[in-house]
């Protein structure tokens, strides 16, 4: 079984989940990394944390992906009581759907509709660890709801010479 050993396939096999389950989760637009312009809201944000890599056993590597996921609201029509709920619906959505079991271990042949049960695992195991509900500045006197997701992914990783 060939886990995912690199950050940036992690983080393209989430975008690549979050974009086709966009319209159930209710999301307008998810954007990647650092990414400044957000063209549409409500909007995820995925961003690849570091990659911590410890000894777990005899030439092997126990990896841990960290991902954070920050959900957007932004509907600035509502009252800040409302969006701060909204939002937080809007998390529980995306963390509902990144504990499915498929998704959950990054399955190849995931979809957005409903868990696959074919396909290769491509990390051991996966949750979020961690919801922080908050605002954000976007500029003078603008804020936006949101929710801080930190995602944790163990796999394993052989050493390359024994």
């Amino acid at each position: 079984m060939a886990y995912y050993t690199r950050p940036e396939d992690v983080l393209a096999r989430l975008i690549e989940l979050c974009r086709m389950a966009a319209p159930l989760l209710g999301i307008r637009y998810v954007a990647t990394q650092d990414e400044s312009l957000i063209p549409e809201y409500p909007c995820i944000q995925v961003a690849s944390e570091p990659l911590i890599r410890e000894i777990s056993g005899t030439y092997t590597f126990e990896l841990t992906h960290v991902v954070v996921f920050w959900v957007y609201h932004a509907n600035l029509e509502v009252s800040l009581a409302k969006r701060t709920i909204e939002d937080m619906r809007l998390a529980s959505g995306v963390v509902d759907f990144l504990h499915r079991p498929d998704v959950r271990h990054l399955r190849d042949g995931a979809a957005a509709t409903g868990p696959y049960v074919a396909g290769e695992d491509k990390v051991i195991h996966s949750y979020v660890s961690l919801e922080t509900p908050g605002m954000v500045a976007v500029g003078p006197g603008n804020s936006i709801v949101t929710t801080r997701l930190l995602w944790l992914a163990t796999a394993q990783e052989r050493f390359e010479h024994g």
